[in-house]
């Protein structure tokens, strides 16, 4: 923290520091010209992209997305430098990564998406990769511009050529921009159905243990694992909850994340056996503990799976059956706790999922301390 602290206050003293009455992002603005080499172009553009991510230039300045930006998109044309291709596409990426305004102008500029498609090709890792990764951060957030992905030419067999890459760089960049793509509901539904892409994830998920690959391949297992995902049930029969289990355990915050919301996205509308196959793997312990995580977006996530764990009436009843005491001290816990109200929002959704049957109402009403919550939070 504290160097992040110190780069924003450098990149503050850059923006309003001056050589001959001009600023350093108007000086660095004036080298993206074609008049320059590309090198200078290129490092022109990556130091504007690095001031605009520390936060000291807004995306909507003109120096970062008329000129950074263009810059970097024509310089990832496969007439320059494989170095530069490279360079420019991962800055492109990096820039583009977090804003959607930019990732729509991307999509429009310099016939960059042909140029990326033509960089697929390349028997150059770097090159391959570099690309993956601007396909990525275009796909991320705009559901026109993922359409406009898929119809590329040539990217679905690149990313599933890069799943099976011998270069670790070049496979991670294709599972990125799977996620991306994991995020289109028609894509879903249609190519990601089409190619079983869920077969190759699968693979990776159960060989691969490093971290920065398994939170990748679980970001887009998430996903994969929709109620309206072809591929929830060919994964779920793969055997993928005792593992997705076992990571709830794990260090690492992002995997433990990423295996909860798996969970949780694979609970909702499931029926009773998965649901009961959660419930025995991940163990009643576990849940306790994940719901006093010290990561609240941990704690929301095991929330959401409780609550779809118990939102048909007779799974209630068989899930309240076996577990009540435990799952009782757990709402009474987090209604204890100093959690945000978001969190005692879900913990109540949970109270009224039990309560919805009548034959389960005396679970709530018979508890009297989740009663003195539910009598504080009304008169609040």
């Amino acid at each position: 923290m504290a160097l992040i602290l110190k780069l924003l206050t450098l990149c503050n003293i850059l923006l309003y520091d001056s050589f001959q009455g001009r600023s350093l992002p108007d000086i660095l603005n004036s080298l993206t010209s074609r008049l320059f080499p590309a090198e200078i172009q290129l490092i022109a553009a990556r130091c504007l992209t690095y001031i605009y991510r520390s936060g000291t230039l807004p995306s909507t300045d003109n120096r970062i997305s008329q000129k950074a930006l263009p810059t970097l998109a024509r310089l990832c044309a496969e007439s320059f430098d494989h170095s530069i291709i490279a360079s420019a596409s991962e800055t492109l990426a990096y820039l583009i990564e977090i804003d959607s305004e930019l990732q729509r102008t991307a999509a429009i500029t310099n016939h960059l998406l042909k140029s990326l498609s033509d960089l697929l090709q390349s028997q150059d890792p770097g090159v391959k990769q570099a690309a993956l990764c601007c396909f990525a951060s275009l796909g991320a957030n705009d559901e026109a511009i993922r359409k406009r992905l898929m119809d590329t030419y040539g990217l679905i067999n690149a990313i599933l050529n890069g799943l099976k890459d011998s270069n670790s760089r070049v496979k991670l960049s294709a599972i990125r921009c799977l996620h991306s793509l994991s995020r289109s509901v028609q894509q879903l539904r249609t190519t990601f159905q089409d190619y079983t892409i869920w077969e190759p994830l699968m693979g990776i998920f159960t060989t691969e243990t490093s971290i920065e690959f398994l939170v990748a391949v679980t970001s887009t297992i998430c996903n994969l694992l929709l109620e309206f995902s072809p591929s929830k049930e060919p994964i779920i029969n793969a055997g993928i909850i005792e593992r997705l289990c076992q990571y709830t355990m794990h260090a690492d915050p992002s995997l433990r994340l990423n295996s909860i919301w798996a969970l949780m996205n694979m609970s909702f509308q499931s029926e009773m056996y998965v649901k009961t196959d959660i419930i025995n793997m991940l163990g009643t312990k576990r849940i306790l503990e994940l719901v006093n995580d010290s990561d609240t977006r941990i704690v929301m996530k095991t929330l959401g799976l409780l609550r779809n764990l118990l939102s048909k009436t007779h799974h209630v009843e068989i899930i309240m059956r076996a577990y009540s005491s435990e799952v009782l001290e757990a709402i009474n816990k987090l209604l204890e706790s100093d959690h945000s109200s978001e969190v005692k929002e879900q913990a109540f959704c949970i109270i009224g999922n039990i309560s919805a049957e009548d034959e389960n109402g005396d679970y709530i009403i018979m508890n009297n301390k989740i009663m003195a919550h539910l009598a504080v939070f009304l008169v609040h």
